[in-house]
């Protein structure tokens, strides 16, 4: 809510001075929103396209941890197996976890990048516009500060939006599976749930 209220009263402060050039800085800040977004979205399929994988490194886990039959595993060789499967797995899980946030920050980083040279060069429209107007120094400086204010809050805002829908997405099979008929109502035992029965899977 702050952020919005900062957006929008230093937006309006700024369109009294500079028109509709105002609206640049939502378009300066829109490509790293999108495209952080779109990482974003890339790193979730890939974590629910992981979870039958965790779920086996999982079990491995929990099987290697059997104190009761550590003896029996050590002698024909299934605790190494076991050790072996669990560390090539994982592996492969952190390194497609990693590669995807490491193309989130790297394209975040150069968009982050790009936007500060747009920001900049809506500066120096700015200082020539004031200089046209004859604006004092003193207008001018503030200008600059509800600019800077703006481009901080119009970023905070969006980028936020596109962290909530995705975190949203996160929680759908949840919320699907809440609300089917029946959930949560039907001792166990007592009914099989029909065919189609939603999974958070």
């Amino acid at each position: 809510i702050g952020y919005t209220i900062r957006m929008v009263s230093s937006l309006v402060i700024i369109f009294k001075a500079l028109s509709w050039v105002t609206l640049t800085l939502l378009v300066i800040v829109l490509p790293e929103v999108i495209f952080s977004y779109r990482r974003r979205k890339e790193i979730r399929e890939y974590a629910h396209k992981s979870v039958k994988n965790l779920k086996f490194i999982n079990y491995l886990k929990s099987l290697a941890l059997r104190i009761q039959v550590f003896p029996e595993m050590r002698v024909d060789g299934t605790f190494k197996y076991i050790k072996d499967t669990y560390r090539d797995e994982y592996k492969e899980y952190l390194d497609g976890l990693l590669d995807g946030n490491e193309e989130f920050f790297a394209d975040k980083t150069l968009w982050s990048l790009i936007d500060q040279v747009l920001k900049y060069a809506l500066l120096v429209y700015l200082l020539a516009k004031s200089i046209i107007d004859k604006l004092t120094l003193g207008s001018f400086w503030s200008l600059y500060g509800y600019v800077e204010v703006a481009y901080d809050a119009v970023f905070q805002v969006l980028d936020y939006s596109a962290i909530l829908s995705d975190r949203l997405a996160y929680a759908e099979g949840f919320f699907d599976l809440a609300k089917y008929e029946g959930f949560g109502e039907i001792s166990h035992g007592k009914k099989k749930l029909e065919r189609g029965t939603p999974s958070l899977e």
